[in-house]
């Protein structure tokens, strides 16, 4: 299992690229996913809580295959 990485995310005022570290256990850990318009967008990393996303049956981890 991944338990944590290191990616390049644009800094939000001068737009330049920075290093950015994310573990799985600090509680809001985020990591990027391009969409499909080409936009960089973060998302919280895997599921925290059996109370959150309800509508889908995932396991409470960060890990996947």
């Amino acid at each position: 299992m991944c338990g944590g990485m290191t990616y390049k995310y644009p800094n939000k005022d001068t737009k330049q690229l920075e290093d950015r570290k994310a573990y799985f256990p600090q509680p809001h850990a985020q990591i990027p996913d391009i969409g499909d318009g080409g936009e960089v967008m973060l998302y919280q990393w895997g599921r925290r809580s059996p109370e959150e996303d309800l509508a889908y049956d995932v396991p409470v981890t960060g890990w996947a295959r």
